[in-house]
């Protein structure tokens, strides 16, 4: 059994049932402590090379509209290692990776982060692309007002699109943030655009998120 495997129980009991008796709190309570901190860690086992491939599909600072981008957070982890979707789970079990890219703009105020997240088949990506609009909701620091699709929004070189913002306040300001989702066979890529008040303008995204399928129809292609 993986090490990632054994902790997850350790939070419900040997069995992985709750416990029938009273439960140490203090007990309990370290253990969560420790698969906190050890998540990000376990996240990062798997297939090295499905890693390095979710990560070189992701594009560069030379993709994103005009200059003073600055790449501040790049990583990948195990699929299925947050949250217990079907789907992601299915996606764990042939070792596929999450990748992912932040990048920010100090003089603009705007951040963007682009992910690939391949599945295991088409219908499970075809499933999962309109599902992202619930799932991207929780924000600390954050109170999100609105969460709305947006129509008429195209990758032209992907097999379908689907994208929506939302909008909310964060340090008593507006703040919004705008999803390009699009699905190429079974790897979605998400290309999404965060800044105070109005943020980013939806049709700046498109280029981006074009040039991220992109990447991904090659590697798609020569795989």
């Amino acid at each position: 059994m993986r090490l990632s495997e054994a902790l997850i129980p350790a939070l419900a009991g040997p069995s992985g049932h709750r416990h029938s008796r009273p439960v140490n709190r203090s007990k309990q309570r370290g253990r969560i402590r420790v698969v906190k901190v050890l998540w990000p860690v376990l996240g990062q086992i798997g297939n090295r090379e499905k890693r390095r491939q979710s990560i070189e599909m992701l594009v560069g600072p030379e993709s994103l509209p005009g200059s003073g981008w600055t790449l501040i957070k790049e990583t990948a982890w195990r699929s299925g290692f947050r949250g217990r979707d079907p789907r992601s789970l299915r996606a764990r079990r042939t070792g596929e990776f999450v990748g992912h890219r932040v990048f920010r703009n100090q003089e603009r105020h705007l951040y963007i982060w682009v992910e690939v997240v391949p599945y295991e088949s088409i219908e499970d990506a075809t499933e999962a692309l309109p599902a992202l609009q619930k799932s991207m909701v929780k924000y600390p620091g954050r109170r999100i007002t609105q969460n709305h699709v947006v129509e008429g929004m195209d990758v032209p070189e992907a097999d379908q699109t689907f994208c929506f913002e939302l909008e909310g306040t964060m340090r008593h300001r507006a703040w919004s943030q705008k999803f390009v989702a699009a699905r190429l066979d079974r790897i979605i890529s998400i290309t999404a655009g965060s800044g105070l008040d109005e943020g980013w303008n939806r049709n700046d995204l498109l280029p981006v998120a074009s040039a991220q399928t992109e990447k991904v129809r090659r590697a798609v292609s020569s795989a």
